[in-house]
C-alpha cells in the first residue's frame, strides 16, 4: 500500500513537472524566470569574483611577523575558500536561500489559477513565511550534509563503496529540495512544521519526483565555447538550469499538492470560483493518514 502510493505519487510529481512547462508560458508566468536568472547571475559575478581574489589573494610581507595580523589574513583566505566553495556546490541551496519571496508569490500565483484562491497581503505572516522557509531550507542542509559525511565515514571503511559517491550525492537531495517546493503550498493552509512533515512523508514521491526534476535541471549548462572565441568566454561554462528549475518545480509542486488536497477549500483564502483544475481527491484534509 505504501509503496503503490510512493509510484502513485511518484508519477504525479514527475507528470506535473513535464506539463509545468507549458502551463507557466501559457498563464504568463515566464516572468518569473528573470529572478531566478538574476540570482544565476549573481551568484556567477561572485563565484569569479571570490575565486580570483581566493587565487590572488597573497598575505602581506607586514603581517608575517604579526600572530594577529597573520592569523587575520589567513583567516580572510580561508573565509573566502568557503563562500567559493558553497557558490560552487550549494547552489540548489543557495536559491532555496535567495529566492523564497518569488517562489512564495509564483506558489501563490499558480494556486489562484488552479483552484481559484486569493490571499491578502499580510507582513507579518509574509515574513513568517519567508522566515520559515529560510528554516526548511537550512534544516534541509544539514540533514543532507549530515547523510553526505555518513557515507563518506562508511566508504573509508568499505572501500568499495568509493565509487558510488558521486550517485548518491546526486539522489539524496531529490526529498529536501522536493520538500522545500511543496512546502509552500501547505505553509498557505496553516499547517504547522510538523504536520507539513507529516503530510510530505505521506506523499514521499512528490517530493522524490519534484527534487529529482530539480536536481535534473541544474545539471543544464550553457558553454560560451560553441559561440565566441573570446579568451575569457570562450571558458565560460554558465549553471543555466538554476534559471528555470526553481520556478518549474515551484509551480510542479503546487499543482501536485492540488492533485492530492482541494486547495480551493482553504479557509484562509478568499476563493473566487475561477478554478481552471479540478482535483481528483476533493476532500481537504490536514491529517494524511486519513487519504487511502
Amino acid at each position: 500500500m505504501v509503496l503503490a502510493r510512493f509510484f502513485k505519487d511518484l508519477i504525479t510529481g514527475l507528470g506535473m513537472c513535464f506539463y509545468s512547462v507549458e502551463f507557466i508560458f501559457k498563464n504568463r508566468l515566464w516572468p518569473y524566470f528573470l529572478y531566478s536568472a538574476l540570482v544565476a547571475g549573481v551568484c556567477i559575478w561572485l563565484g569569479f569574483y571570490v575565486s580570483q581574489d581566493a587565487l590572488d589573494h597573497q598575505i602581506p610581507d607586514a603581517a608575517r611577523g604579526d600572530v594577529l595580523s597573520l592569523t587575520w589574513e589567513v583567516g580572510k583566505w580561508f573565509a573566502r575558500l568557503v563562500l567559493l566553495i558553497m557558490l560552487l556546490k550549494l547552489n540548489k541551496y543557495i536559491v532555496l536561500v535567495l529566492l523564497p519571496p518569488v517562489l512564495a508569490k509564483a506558489s501563490e500565483r499558480t494556486e489562484y489559477l488552479i483552484a481559484g484562491t486569493k490571499y491578502k497581503f499580510n507582513l507579518r505572516q509574509f515574513l513568517n513565511d519567508i522566515k520559515r522557509s529560510l528554516k526548511i531550507a537550512g534544516t534541509n542542509f544539514l540533514w543532507e550534509a549530515g547523510l553526505l559525511l555518513l557515507f563518506m565515514f562508511i566508504a573509508l571503511i568499505f572501500g568499495s563503496l568509493k565509487p558510488l559517491y558521486p550517485y548518491y550525492s546526486f539522489v539524496i537531495g531529490f526529498y529536501f529540495y522536493g520538500f522545500s517546493m511543496l512546502d509552500y503550498s501547505l505553509e498557505r493552509r496553516r499547517l504547522s512544521m510538523e504536520e507539513s512533515k507529516r503530510f510530505i512523508r505521506h506523499h514521499m514521491g512528490l517530493a522524490v519526483a519534484i527534487g529529482l526534476v530539480y536536481s535534473a535541471l541544474f545539471l543544464l549548462h550553457l558553454d560560451f565555447g560553441w559561440f565566441t572565441d573570446h579568451p575569457t568566454l570562450k571558458n565560460l561554462d554558465v549553471n543555466i538550469g538554476v534559471i528555470f528549475a526553481p520556478v518549474i518545480c515551484v509551480v510542479a509542486a503546487t499543482r501536485s499538492v492540488h492533485k492530492r488536497v482541494d486547495l480551493s477549500t482553504n479557509p484562509y483564502a478568499n476563493p473566487t470560483g475561477s478554478r481552471a483544475e479540478t482535483p481528483r481527491s476533493s476532500s481537504l484534509t490536514t491529517n494524511p493518514e486519513a487519504e487511502s
